[in-house]
């Protein structure tokens, strides 16, 4: 099923990175959000908004945790500047509309999803599954004066597709 997923995307778009032509997934290395906010703390102190000019390509193992909800109106603006303004792909706004909540280590995070994506979740991945995500860090905004980090999902696999 991944590979047909894969390609979707691949026909849906081209690829969340400017200048490539089809997926490559190797880009992603593993590790964890929480070090890609550890190492930009001291950065986003007294910043409304947080665009990365690096999106850190990265092979997150995390826990779904089964909830999904459309992005909320202050994380949709800053996904609207950064993929407007930032990347210059207004078309890949419609991609976003709805975030999965997972868990990495202790820390909770809601995570924008891109549609094609989301629409295998619920196949695949059920509540508490360990699932590795490949997200891109975009940045973060502050919402009730706390950082929100916000990563987006470009792909998945289940943790029996990665051993294969």
């Amino acid at each position: 099923m991944k590979h047909i997923r894969t390609m979707l995307i691949m026909v849906m778009i081209p690829v969340m990175f400017a200048g490539q032509a089809k997926a490559d997934w190797s880009r992603y290395k593993p590790g964890k959000m929480a070090d890609i906010i550890e190492a930009h703390k001291e950065t986003a102190k007294g910043l409304k908004f947080l665009f990365t000019a690096d999106s850190f390509p990265t092979l997150a193992s995390v826990t779904y945790l089964g909830k999904i909800r459309n992005i909320p109106e202050q994380k949709m603006a800053f996904l609207d500047k950064y993929l407007v303004k930032t990347l210059r792909k207004p078309e890949w706004v419609k991609l976003f509309k709805r975030e999965i909540q997972v868990r990495e280590a202790k820390q909770v995070y809601w995570l924008p999803v891109q549609e094609p994506v989301l629409g295998f979740f619920p196949k695949e991945v059920k509540t508490g599954d360990v699932v590795n995500l490949y997200v891109i860090w975009a940045g973060g905004v502050r919402i009730d004066k706390k950082m929100v980090w916000i990563f987006l999902v470009n792909e998945f696999n289940t943790k029996s597709e990665s051993d294969k």
